[in-house]
């Protein structure tokens, strides 16, 4: 069985190689994150090692010999923004805050969430923002992930009508992971990471709807591009269709919040803003008008109406406990992966008016709250500065005058995934979910570039050319030596 994995993981490996060389690293980290999603660990997994970790080893490697060749030849090595800083800080707190505490506990899921979780998504990221980004690999890029929302959507969907023969891959409707089953999870067994790259998948799918009347190519007949965008909006609406068969209510609001933003964003300034105040307070009386049922339905087959109406109660005294590890850790925290070992003793304090007895089994369930507990003030402001300088490159980046319509979308696209991802995470640690930083940090790294590109966002000194700079006389002059 071992030499049958690695003679598979053999032929990924060439396969991706051939992938790279005729799209560069752009397509083989867009190949990584659908691998990742498809065919991780559940899939396919021989010890630590899976398929997408082959993988991302594979495209490391090669950007790292492509890096190495430039700068022998004296080429300038990627420029760097306050935004990379950021990064840094980010995963440098995280870094510091495992090895500083039990790396070891629990099989050493602190470290394996560090190294799974964090900083391969980091790799990812870093590659891609310093890959150029052209106007078709834009559109490239977006269709693909259109394509995988498609796919989510009607997995979703196969998933709730019991269709379990269309599935793939078969894992989904495994027995042998029963959380969740009964909805569509997808192959993430998620319904929220399921949910995040739906709405990904929804705005990519909206982005040819919206680019391709505005083109005005000549050499495309008026009847393709009606055609081109009836077809994005029906998968756009089979795809809202697919976050609807989640049956999960943080996932209903993050696509019905990424619709407002999308219809936001390509509505005249007038109408903009009344539309969406209007469609959104019509939102909001539905959801106070069908509250009681909201609260509590049938959704999992392995959970009863009661146990749903007591999960929705959970958030309350997992919050209480959150603020109470807060209040005597708020700068360091109780260490990356550390909670699980913390908030037994915070449990057992009966100064609180709440059964907090009945939150001892889970981990947080805020992706915020989350950082917080774990890695203080120090984690949770670089994350969140992220997030804000995100979100402001992306406003820049859509108001920049001359930009190609698909660059522009690397935008849009991007808001769509934070807003998914905040919508999902105020109620579930997702960044404990497996390709869920991932898509977030790609798509961060494709707006970053887009950015870079169109002079959107300010360039500082790499400190790694600094380094290098006063390291190479010293290495020319060994190697004279040596000669």
């Amino acid at each position: 069985m071992l030499l049958i994995a690695l003679i598979f993981a053999a032929a990924a490996a060439v396969w991706f190689l051939i992938l790279m060389r005729l799209g560069g690293l752009l397509a083989g980290c867009v190949a990584i994150v659908l691998c990742g999603s498809c065919l991780g660990h559940p899939f396919f997994h021989v010890s630590i090692l899976t398929l997408d970790r082959l993988l991302w080893a594979v495209i490391v490697a090669w950007y790292g010999m492509e890096r190495w060749q430039r700068w022998k030849q004296g080429q300038a090595g990627p420029a760097w923004t306050r935004v990379d800083l950021w990064m840094l800080a980010f995963l440098g707190v995280l870094s510091y805050s495992t090895m500083t505490h039990d790396w070891h506990y629990d099989g050493s899921q602190p470290m394996s969430r560090l190294l799974f979780l964090y900083l391969m998504p980091a790799g990812l990221y870093w590659i891609v923002r310093h890959s150029p980004v052209s106007p078709p690999a834009a559109r490239s890029i977006h269709a693909c992930f259109a394509a995988f929302g498609l796919y989510l959507a009607g997995t979703a969907c196969a998933e709730v009508l019991g269709i379990h023969a269309v599935i793939f891959p078969r894992y989904i409707v495994a027995s042998d992971f029963t959380e969740f089953l009964g909805r569509g999870r997808g192959p993430f067994l998620n319904p929220s990471a399921n949910g995040i790259y739906l709405g990904t998948g929804l705005a990519c799918c909206l982005t040819f709807f919206t680019a391709w009347p505005r083109a005005q190519r000549a050499s495309v007949s008026l009847p393709k591009l009606d055609r081109i965008s009836v077809f994005a909006l029906a998968g756009a609406g089979f795809i809202t269709l697919g976050g609807g068969a989640t049956l999960t209510r943080c996932v209903w609001l993050g696509i019905f919040a990424s619709l407002l933003l999308i219809m936001w964003s390509h509505l005249p300034r007038r109408q903009s803003l009344g539309t969406t105040i209007l469609i959104g307070a019509l939102g909001c009386l539905v959801v106070v008008a069908s509250w009681n049922h909201l609260v509590a339905f049938k959704r999992d087959k392995n959970v009863s109406v009661a146990d749903m109406k007591e999960s929705a109660k959970l958030r309350p005294m997992l919050a209480a406990v959150a603020w109470q590890i807060f209040r005597d850790h708020p700068l360091s925290g109780v260490g990356y992966g550390q909670y699980k070992q913390a908030d037994q003793r915070y449990i057992a304090q009966r100064n609180i008016a709440m059964p907090l007895d009945k939150v001892r089994p889970y981990h947080q369930h805020n992706v915020l709250l989350s950082l917080l507990t774990e890695t203080g003030l120090a984690g949770t402001i670089p994350f969140i500065a992220l997030l804000l300088v995100w979100s402001r490159t992306a406003w820049r980046v859509w108001h920049c005058p001359g930009l190609a319509t698909h660059l522009r979308h690397t935008a849009l696209v991007f808001a769509v995934c934070l807003v998914n991802y905040l919508a999902n995470g105020m109620f579930q640690d997702v960044a404990l979910i497996p390709m869920v930083n991932t898509i977030l940090f790609v798509e961060a790294a494709l707006l970053m570039s887009v950015a870079q590109q169109a002079r959107a966002i300010e360039e500082i000194a790499s400190p790694v050319d600094t380094v290098f700079n006063l390291v190479r006389p010293l290495l020319n002059a060994r190697m004279a030596q040596r000669t």
